[in-house]
Parts: C-alpha cells; sequence; structure tokens
C-alpha cells in the first residue's frame, strides 16, 4: 500500500506518568469501572466471558482497577476469571486453547495459537504474579509458550494443533501480530516466573528478544508502518491497518508490562508507529462500528505522549465505548484503556 512519508523528528521519551494528563486516565478509569462493574452478578461473580481471549484480556482489566481502587471484590474478579482461562488450558493436551479448524495442505485440522494464545498466557501470568501464591500455575503457563513450536530464526508458528502440537506454519516467517503477541506473553512470564524456573524464564526471554530484535524492529518501514507479514506485503483480503495497531498495542504492552524489555530501540519504534497512525490511521474508524480500532489507536497514540490527538479521539468515542459487552469488544477496548491507567500508576 502507498504510504507517505513521515518526516524524521528529535525524540524525547518522556515517562508514561508524565506523558499522559489527568483528563485522560479519569475517563479511562471511569469508562473501565463502568464497564467491569456491568460485568458482576448480584453476588460479585463475573458473568459468563465470550471469545477466544476475551476472558483473559477481562481479568487483567480487574486487576488494574484493583489497583487503581484498592477494592478488594475486583482482585477476586480477576482471579475468577484466570481460574477460567487456566481450566480450559488444563483441559486441552497442549495447554493451548483450540480456536478453529486450519487447512494445510488440504488436511483440516483444529488449531490454536497466536494472537490469542499470547493474549491469554500474558494476561493469566499477569493477574496471578500480582495476586501472588501462584508459582506452580504460571509455570504451567510458561511450559505452554515454551512448548509452543519456534523456529530458532526468530519466529513462532502462526498455529498448531491443539490436540497434538504439530504446527502449521513455521518454517516461513509469520505474521507480525502473531509474532508479537507471544513476544508479550514470553516477556510477562521470563519477568513473573518464580526463581526455581530461571532456566525456563531465560529460554523464553531469550525466544522475546530474538523475535523482537531480529525480526519485528527490523521489519518496520522508515515512515513506522508494519506490514501484515513480517517478510513485506500485504494482503488483500485483510485488514491490514487494524492489525497494524494490534501488533503496535502489543508492543506498547511488552514495554508497560515488562520494563526489562524495554529500550531506546523499541521505544523509538513506537514513536515511528504513533506517528504512521497519526496521519494515516485516525479518522479512518467508525467507534459505533469498530470500536476495538479506535480504542487501539487512542492507546497508541496517548502512550507516545501525543496526548491531544488521543483526547479528541476519545472525546468523540467515549460514548461509543462498548460498555457491559461480554466479548472481544467489551474486553479489548477496555484493555486498551486499563493499560493507560497502569502506565500511569
Amino acid at each position: 500500500m502507498p504510504r507517505p512519508s513521515i518526516a524524521r523528528r528529535t525524540f524525547l521519551w518522556l515517562p508514561a506518568a508524565a506523558a499522559l494528563d489527568s483528563g485522560i486516565t479519569a475517563r479511562a478509569k471511569a469508562a473501565v469501572r463502568r464497564h467491569l462493574d456491568l460485568l458482576l452478578d448480584a453476588s460479585g461473580r463475573v458473568v459468563n466471558i465470550k471469545g477466544k481471549d476475551a476472558a483473559a484480556l477481562t481479568s487483567m482489566c480487574f486487576e488494574i482497577l484493583h489497583a487503581s481502587t484498592g477494592e478488594a471484590r475486583y482482585r477476586r474478579a480477576a482471579v475468577e476469571l484466570a481460574g477460567r482461562v487456566l481450566t480450559g488450558m488444563r483441559a486441552s493436551p497442549t495447554g493451548v486453547l483450540p480456536i478453529k479448524e486450519k487447512d494445510r495442505g488440504g488436511e483440516k485440522f483444529l488449531g490454536g495459537g497466536p494472537p490469542a494464545l499470547g493474549w491469554y498466557a500474558a494476561c493469566v501470568a499477569w493477574v496471578l504474579h500480582r495476586a501472588g501464591g501462584r508459582e506452580a500455575d504460571i509455570e504451567y503457563v510458561a511450559q505452554v509458550v515454551d512448548r509452543f513450536s519456534w523456529n530458532p530464526e526468530g519466529w513462532w508458528a502462526n498455529t498448531i494443533e491443539a490436540a497434538t502440537g504439530r504446527p502449521g506454519i513455521v518454517e516461513r516467517p509469520t505474521q507480525v501480530n502473531k509474532n508479537a503477541s507471544m513476544v508479550m506473553a514470553a516477556a510477562v512470564l521470563a519477568e513473573t516466573l518464580p526463581p526455581a524456573g530461571a532456566a525456563l524464564a531465560a529460554r523464553l526471554r531469550g525466544k522475546g528478544l530474538s523475535c523482537l530484535r531480529r525480526r519485528i524492529l527490523p521489519a518496520q518501514m522508515s515512515d513506522g508502518y508494519w506490514h501484515y507479514g513480517l517478510t513485506g506485503g500485504d494482503p488483500k483480503n485483510k485488514d491490514v491497518l487494524g492489525y497494524f495497531l494490534l501488533s503496535a498495542g502489543l508492543l506498547v504492552r511488552v514495554r508497560r508490562l515488562t520494563p526489562s524489555f524495554r529500550d531506546a530501540a523499541l521505544d523509538t519504534a513506537l514513536d515511528r508507529a504513533a506517528g504512521f497512525a497519526a496521519t494515516r490511521i485516525a479518522g479512518r474508524y467508525d467507534a459505533a462500528t469498530d470500536p476495538r480500532r479506535v480504542f487501539d489507536l487512542i492507546l497508541l497514540l496517548a502512550d507516545t505522549g501525543r496526548t491531544a490527538q488521543a483526547a479528541r479521539i476519545l472525546d468523540s468515542a467515549f460514548d461509543q465505548f462498548p460498555y457491559g459487552n461480554a466479548g472481544q469488544d467489551g474486553a479489548r477496548c477496555a484493555c486498551d484503556l486499563a493499560t493507560l491507567m497502569h502506565t500511569c500508576a
């Protein structure tokens, strides 16, 4: 796709607490709290959350709200949802949740993997680490991610057969958003594993850094854009700008949830990505029909210090937030805003 060049500029990173104004964080907290309260029944239990990774994302949102308010009911909800995801993982022979039927060379199989795997592995581990006393569960999640098919050239398989672990595509570089999600999972697990899991943590850290530094960051175009595939080029039947926002948002979480993975190269890459989004994507999506893309955009802009533009978009999108939605839209939009709350904590 043709892309206008974006002028180079001097980049000085400000910590999120300084870069984001109180108005954005206050509105984010109000929206997240209103949304999550609608997901609790009269007894304080979480309603059924639908979607391949929605329960894990919502679990993280509840934990961030707990940190912000100190209310124990939000921690209970976070742990409850993380437990539901773990139950599903343990019911799968590989620990990977089956998602949908896949095809490889005419052979059909029930596949599972990233980006969903990256989301639920990272969220569950992060929540349980903060809750404490769940080291064995975190190690189990780490083992699932460590076993997931990996190419030592620096990328993960696009999917596996959930029943056997047999990979789909792993012999050539796979989609950037799938790999970004696995970098996030590997990074969170490397930082949350207990000392007894040091060797496992080191392996995951090595994979995450290899993918990030050898594949994802070098694949970024000079104007900040990431193609859908790590080797360049975009399919005609995909919302490639949406996948770009998804990938950038996953990398925002890498540096916010896992400080040891953050460096100048990642900061610069995200600033470039936000520059592309500010000029080429803002205004393309409608919060009423595609709220995930709009709130992904708000996260990226706000996190990189473009608070005035982020606030303007939030003003127009705030009333379109999918309050009480128990599926992917509610989970993803809430997680975008909750991430802003966390980065300002």
